[in-house]
């Protein structure tokens, strides 16, 4: 696969390995940002920057959704 291939692909399993469907479209554009990210920079540490703050937005808004 060319690089913007795996790209896609590798978005399309990270979103569909959540196990969530409503959550696929978000989680997809997620994949393909850090992908991005990872052949823009070559190196694995933005993507997983990114990853890791929207996981901590993701508790944030849950716990504000828990609290009222």
């Amino acid at each position: 696969l060319s690089d913007y291939e795996a790209v896609l692909v590798t978005a399309l399993m990270f979103a569909i390995l959540h196990l969530s469907v409503l959550s696929i479209p978000h989680l997809f554009v997620l994949g393909l940002a850090t992908g991005w990210l990872r052949l823009r920079t070559k190196s694995l540490y933005p993507g997983m920057v990114l990853h890791f703050t929207h996981n901590l937005l993701c508790i944030v808004a849950e716990r504000q959704h828990w609290s009222w």
